[in-house]
């Protein structure tokens, strides 16, 4: 069985195209640092976060395959809070999107974490991790802005990758991520879609099993709870009947 994990990845915004309602519709995104910093998924018991350097990313279609990691000593990058105050508008003569890009006094950080599954640790003949293989589970990420605080209104909000362009070295360059949901998102979906659990559509059809299950067993106490009041005045004229009659006569 696979262990899953999180890898979380430090982004710079390279533009952002808003619809006309000023919502975000697309980021396009490219990395500040080879760091990235790997963590067990939710659902395992142990608490582990290790920084690696990203040595090679495979592509599986558009998106992100498989992610061969080396250990390193260097910290991820220290991001504090960023302001949409960096970003600029980007006339492109049309109608819609409404693009923005980042000043060039300022840049706006995300954290982009990826579920993935931990496949080969390899060892040196010193018995010393030399390098792990993680497979990516789902299309789907998270994005949250560095510095964010932890209130749901500044939570992480789901994306998708829609485009992932690497170097001939296997290096991440620009990625385009679409958001699939406009609020924040749930945490306990969340904490499915990071443990590799399945896809965001897969648990939006689970729920609306399970809220169709909820439905049906209301009402089916609504109809045994009708049945044994129709049944209650049934019983009151039966026992009427059965009961003897005196007649008392002057």
């Amino acid at each position: 069985m696979q262990t899953s994990v999180q890898l979380a990845f430090s982004f710079e915004i390279a533009a952002m195209q808003l619809t006309p309602t000023f919502k975000i519709g697309v980021l396009q995104v490219r990395p500040m640092s080879k760091i990235v910093t790997m963590r067990l998924a939710p659902s395992q018991q142990a608490q582990l976060e290790v920084n690696f350097e990203i040595a090679k990313i495979q592509r599986v279609g558009k998106s992100i395959g498989t992610i061969r990691l080396t250990p390193s000593q260097q910290q991820s990058p220290m991001m504090g809070s960023r302001s949409a105050a960096g970003l600029q508008f980007m006339p492109n003569g049309e109608a819609t999107p409404v693009q923005f890009v980042p000043s060039q006094q300022s840049q706006a950080a995300v954290v982009v974490t990826v579920p993935c599954q931990l496949t080969t640790i390899e060892f040196s003949p010193l018995l010393e991790i030399a390098s792990v293989v993680l497979n990516s589970s789902s299309k789907q990420v998270l994005v949250q802005l560095a510095g964010a605080g932890p209130s749901p209104a500044d939570g992480p909000r789901a994306f998708e990758i829609a485009d992932l362009q690497l170097s001939e070295r296997g290096d991440a360059g620009m990625i385009e991520l679409n958001l699939i949901d406009e609020s924040p998102t749930d945490d306990a979906v969340n904490a499915m879609l990071l443990n590799g659990a399945g896809t965001r559509s897969e648990f939006a059809s689970r729920r609306r099993v399970e809220e169709q299950g909820a439905m049906i067993a209301r009402q089916q106490k609504q109809i045994e709870a009708l049945t044994a009041a129709f049944q209650k005045p049934s019983a009151q004229l039966e026992l009427a009947r059965s009961s003897p009659q005196t007649v008392v006569s002057n």
